[in-house]
């Protein structure tokens, strides 16, 4: 298309605007014009520049005529046009327009761009060259500086100064000559001085030309020149104080008498100077209420900083004797002070003393004193510090003051007058000491405070440069540990374990006390006999550490005794840690033990009828069992799922000569499978399941009598009370993990019963957390694990959150005695292999869209919900249950899906696959709802199955496992919570987790329905994870939790409960 604009300029009625109109047009101002066309209309929008001020401006045209037209320029009205819009239609005319949209771009605009361009690059290189002058300057000093350290280098001669010396009236007045073998009037000392500073060349003559420097100077040379620049100070400042009186130094130095000791320092070998004494006499007078003193010489002195000076001039030579006195200067301060005040100084009497302390003690040594007041100020310039225990058992120290006739005063004492040397060692003392006591003269010392004995080990060597110390034999044994010689025995009285301290430096009757004082902190202990010992012991610590980790207070020890439960007795057996403390086991002791660990079948034979069903780990189980029972000990049996824990049970109760009876309490799912393995093993044990209604099972409780009796832990959480007035033989609790938690009814109703014997069998006595190790031992033998408040702060929390390796050593050293655990690998040799495999499987497109949408959602409710305080873990598993079910199967959340998911898919063909191969399968899922969908598939593709769920009937559940056993069902679809304990489906070859749990030892359970005793095939286990997603995460989350259970028994479990908040947001992530 091609279209040319004609529209008649006189749109633009105003003459003027049409003229300015013509104007811009004619300039080139119109910069750009976009053509849009909608049907007829042609819509341009339009910028016109007018000295760099652009405007903007649009119009609509039909048929070359202008319909509506906007520009915000106060020219453009109603009634006309504006000329901005003006030079639009002229320039629209010129323009050619072969498509729409159109756009046109002023050349000028362009070359106003590559002007601005152009003047940025110039400013730019302008800037650049500015920049650059810095450079260049820097470029010229290091240029300056390097040809200067290459003169230097090249010149290795050192110059001299040789000073003269002369006195302007008293004055001593210093001019230099520079150079070596002809040497030079140096005429201006300050340029010298800068000439160094700034390391400049200068040529003093034909002979002498060179870089100043201060490597150019000999050591002489040196000296003068410091001497010079203190001397250029001096003078600079004084010229500020006093501008019209002093000038510049430029060829002399005017020896000022604060530069003497400068001066003869300088000068000394070189001028041959000399040292003389000086006959000072101090005389102090007492007028009214005021002292006099005035100082009396043989011949004028002159004073400098530190010391006094006489000098002259001698046949033309210069003299310059020096006054020695103290470094600090004091003696020349006091000095000044008097010939600044007419001779004499005039003190206050009620200053006096601390005149006398400040000022003349530490000079009088200086002076000839002649004291012509009453006032006789005595000096004690000994020192002796003394160091003790109190009868309070405090250490304290106590400075002490002696004078030549061996008369001596407390320190910390206000009426005396102490030297410096004496406010040291006080002050020093006070700096450590924890409170001054006045009235005794002593410096008390905290002993729970580190700087205490920072001070007895640092601070008194400190000390001893001003004074003698003296420490009492209590005292040098602090901070060296000391060994009591500790012996404890063991020995096994009326059923217990009974412990006998003793110690050739401790008395029996004391022992209690002294651990009392020990365990609070205290540092000492007086003996009744006026002893003192001191706390600070190896053997005491050991003994202490122990009583901590078996929980014996020190209350229970009477006359050095105390007494413990013997099930203690294995763990006692295993210290081995004492280094400083002697531990003997005695003979009692050593026969009881040697009896519990050597016990065999000897002693315990395995019932005839037994001998050739049980296989040697489980006759050994059975002779642990008895053993146990007759030591009166009871404990865990933890053999790995599948291995016959259950078997050896009924061994043992069907052994027992016993007119009590005995009680299993199970999981519900198992109550018959106990029934069935009795009636399978055992000829003469009775066996009675205590099921049915609440008035069936207080009919079948009443008649209990002899054999055993079977019931579930929800039935003894309604029934427990009518259990309290039966004895048994044993109690034995399956699946004890039932009762992991303290606080439940589980828990709390099986510790209601009394029993002779009990016995624990779980797999996984630890899923989550050490507490529930405690609550198991809480049951089986109360106290042995202590109270949970004392194991969780002395055991749980140490290993669970520091990661204590003693700790969890010493708490190994208590349980491992009482749980007996085998698992498949090393008894079963014979067992074929399990070999585990996760199945990553991707989300397809369309899922992994719901999935991350819905993630995004949760993290954002997630945060919030953390936000607030107490945050509901309900709320957040509900949450996790939504991300689970997306990896499952979408369907499980979404109505509006009506294809398998990709996990489905998966699956079924590795179901399919195991069809073809005529191998059986079982499924675990925790989600009923997904077993039914894959019962769907099933059904479609002619797989045949079996489920098994919660609402599956005791009876029905026995009637599926025998049947799948018996039949050729390839699929045994199984809820994970109701089926995966109590089942023996060892014909399958094949374990499917269709999604993981967090509970891995459930999972494991559930993997060991297949792999246990009986199974012929190797087991093949496949674990079904959806790539990215929370199941990955869960996964992670089981191997690091499973560490904690396999430091004390095998297998972990983890759980949302136990999580921490960083655990829990971890799952919400890709």
């Amino acid at each position: 298309m091609k279209l040319k604009f004609n529209i008649n300029s006189n749109v633009v009625k105003s003459k003027n605007n049409l003229e300015i109109a013509r104007k811009y047009h004619h300039y080139d101002n119109v910069e750009s014009i976009h053509v849009t066309a909608n049907e007829d209309v042609y819509h341009i929008d339009a910028v016109v520049s007018v000295f760099n001020h652009p405007q903007k401006c649009s119009l609509d045209i039909k048929d070359n005529q202008v319909i509506s037209y906007e520009c915000s320029c106060p020219f453009n009205d109603q009634d006309s046009m504006c000329g901005h819009l003006g030079a639009v239609i002229l320039k629209l005319n010129e323009l050619e327009i072969n498509e729409l949209p159109f756009d046109y771009q002023s050349d000028k605009l362009q070359k106003i761009k590559e002007i601005e361009k152009e003047n940025q690059r110039q400013r730019r290189k302008a800037q650049l060259r500015q920049m650059a002058s810095m450079s260049t300057k820097l470029i010229d000093f290091n240029k300056s500086q390097y040809q200067t350290d290459l003169r230097l280098s090249i010149n290795q001669e050192k110059y001299d100064l040789t000073p003269n010396v002369y006195l302007n009236g008293d004055e001593i007045v210093l001019e230099y000559k520079i150079g070596n073998e002809k040497k030079y009037v140096l005429k201006n000392i300050a340029d010298f001085i800068d000439r160094i500073q700034n390391q400049e060349n200068h040529k003093y003559g034909k002979a002498l030309e060179f870089v100043h420097s201060e490597k150019s100077f000999t050591d002489d040379a040196l000296k003068q020149i410091d001497l010079m620049k203190k001397a250029l100070i001096i003078r600079r400042y004084d010229m500020e104080e006093y501008p019209y009186y002093y000038e510049p130094i430029k060829r002399s130095i005017t020896i000022d008498p604060r530069l003497f000791d400068e001066f003869y320092d300088a000068n000394k070998e070189i001028f041959s100077l000399g040292e003389i004494e000086c006959n000072l006499r101090l005389y102090i007078l007492k007028e009214d209420d005021y002292y006099i003193v005035r100082v009396n010489v043989d011949e004028p002195i002159y004073i400098g900083g530190k010391h006094g000076y006489r000098y002259g001039m001698n046949n033309g030579k210069f003299y310059m004797d020096r006054m020695i006195f103290d470094e600090e200067g004091n003696v020349c301060r006091f000095l000044s002070s008097i010939m600044d005040n007419e001779g004499q100084l005039i003190i206050l009497e009620e200053q006096y003393q601390d005149f006398y302390k400040y000022v003349l003690l530490p000079i009088l040594s200086y002076f000839e004193v002649f004291d012509e007041t009453s006032n006789d100020i005595p000096t004690y310039d000994e020192i002796k510090i003394y160091g003790d225990i109190d009868d309070d058992q405090m250490i304290y120290f106590q400075p002490v003051y002696v004078d030549e006739n061996q008369n001596r005063v407390y320190g910390f004492n206000d009426n005396i007058i102490t030297t410096y040397q004496q406010d040291i060692v006080e002050k020093y003392i006070e700096q450590y000491a924890s409170s001054i006591d006045q009235n005794k003269h002593r410096a008390y010392f905290d002993t729970n405070s580190q700087t205490t004995y920072e001070f007895i080990f640092e601070g008194l060597d400190y000390l001893k440069q001003y004074g003698d110390v003296y420490v009492s034999e209590a005292l040098k044994r602090v901070g060296k540990k000391i060994s009591y010689n500790l012996h404890v025995g063991v020995s096994v009285e009326n059923n217990l374990l009974k412990f006998d301290i003793s110690s050739h430096e401790i008395p029996k009757k004391e022992l209690q006390d002294v651990l009392n004082q020990y365990r609070r902190k205290k540092k000492f202990y007086r003996l009744k006999n006026g002893e003192l010992l001191y706390l600070d012991s190896p053997d005491l610590e050991e003994l202490s550490e122990f009583m901590d980790a078996y929980h014996v207070d020190v209350k229970d020890i009477d006359n050095g005794e105390f007494s413990m439960n013997k099930q203690r007795m294995l763990a006692i057996d295993e210290e081995n840690d004492f280094e400083y403390v002697e531990l003997d086991r005695e003979e009692s002791f050593v026969e009881t033990l040697d009896r519990f660990k050597s016990a065999t079948q000897k002693e315990y034979p395995v019932p005839q009828n037994y001998e050739k069903i049980l296989r040697d780990y489980q006759k050994e189980g059975y002779v642990w069992l008895h053993t146990l029972k007759y030591y009166g000990f009871n404990g865990i049996l933890a053999d790995d799922m599948g291995l016959g824990k259950t078997l050896q049970i009924i061994t043992l109760l069907d052994s027992l000569e016993t007119n009590r009876p005995s009680l299993v309490v199970c999981p519900s799912s198992l109550i018959y499978n106990w029934e069935d393995e009795v009636h399978k093993f055992s000829k003469q044990l009775s066996v009675t399941c205590i099921t049915g209604n609440g008035a069936l099972r207080k009919e079948l409780i009443k008649e209990i009598k002899q054999g055993l009796y079977v019931t579930s832990y929800d039935y003894m959480r309604r029934d427990f009370e009518l259990y309290q007035d039966i004895e048994f033989e044993y109690v034995i609790l399956d699946e004890a993990q039932y009762i992991k938690n303290q606080k439940t009814k589980n828990a709390q109703s099986v510790k209601t019963l009394k029993t002779r014997c009990k016995l624990a069998l779980t797999g996984t006595p630890i899923e989550n957390s050490l507490a529930e190790l405690w609550s198991i031992f809480d049951f089986l033998m109360p106290q042995y694990l202590f109270n949970y408040h004392y194991f969780q702060k002395q055991y749980e929390s140490s290993i669970v959150k520091n990661n204590d390796e003693e700790k969890t050593k010493q708490l190994k050293k208590l349980v491992t005695p009482f749980i007996l655990r085998r698992n498949k690998k090393e008894v079963l040799k014979e067992l074929p292999d399990k070999i585990e495999q996760n199945m990553i499987l991707p989300f397809s497109d369309e899922e992994e869209k719901i999935y991350v949408a819905n993630l995004a959602k949760v993290n954002e409710e997630l945060q919030q919900l953390y936000d607030i305080e107490g945050s509901d873990k309900m709320q957040i598993l509900k949450m996790l249950t939504r991300l689970r079910q997306l990896c499952l199967e979408p369907r499980l959340v979404y109505d509006n899906i009506d294809q398998p998911s990709s996990k489905l898919k998966a699956c079924m063909e590795l179901i399919k696959t195991m069809q073809e191969n005529k191998q059986k399968v079982l499924l675990f899922s925790s989600f009923t709802s997904a077993l039914d969908l894959i019962a769907e598939e099933c059904q479609k593709a002619g797989i045949t199955y079996y489920m098994l769920t919660g609402s599956t009937n005791k009876e029905e559940r026995r009637e599926l496992v025998s049947r799948f056993q018996k039949d050729d069902t390839t699929l045994f679809l199984i809820s994970l919570k109701a089926g995966g304990t109590g089942l023996n489906l060892t014909s399958a070859e094949n374990v499917i987790h269709y999604d993981p749990w967090w509970n891995v030892s459930a999972q494991n359970q559930a993997t060991d329905r297949a792999y246990r005793i009986g199974q012929k095939s190797n087991v093949q286990v496949f674990n079904l994870v959806m790539k990215d997603s929370v199941e990955e995460k869960i996964i992670e989350m089981q191997k690091r939790k499973k560490e904690l259970a396999d430091m004390f028994v095998e297998n972990n479990s983890g759980g949302l409960s136990q999580m921490s908040k960083e655990d829990i947001l971890s799952l919400f992530t890709m």
